[in-house]
């Protein structure tokens, strides 16, 4: 079971993210970069699922960038309502668009943690 971050502004997202996979995993979810960077000082994760773009506080793509730094084993999959290009982001290990399937970002959660 791993431990996964999910940092998307929208309550509703971070939601259906956490039932797709809090079957597997354990799933915490954060509005913002900040509350994601701020739960790392008190737990580690395996897995760090970030939108790009967050208004009005840090981006998920900063708290990746951040969070990579710190901790080089963190996977990161980084996802935007719009399509993304891992050269994009070179810090991540995997993209995804939404909106998605359950079964596709279960895949690709699978794939990134290697399993």
């Amino acid at each position: 079971m791993a431990k996964i971050l999910v940092i998307d502004d929208y309550p509703t997202i971070r939601r259906i993210i956490t039932c797709f996979l809090d079957r597997e995993h354990e799933v915490i979810a954060v509005s913002n970069g900040d509350e994601a960077v701020r739960m790392f000082q008190t737990k580690c994760f395996d897995l760090l699922i970030a939108d790009v773009e967050i208004p009005d506080a840090m981006s998920g793509v900063m708290a990746g960038r951040i969070l990579k730094d710190q901790f080089p084993s963190l996977k990161v999959i980084m996802m935007s309502g719009y399509p993304l290009s891992l050269e994009e982001y070179p810090f991540a290990d995997n993209v995804i668009t939404k909106p998605f399937r359950q079964t596709e970002l279960a895949l690709l959660v699978r794939t990134t943690l290697g399993g």
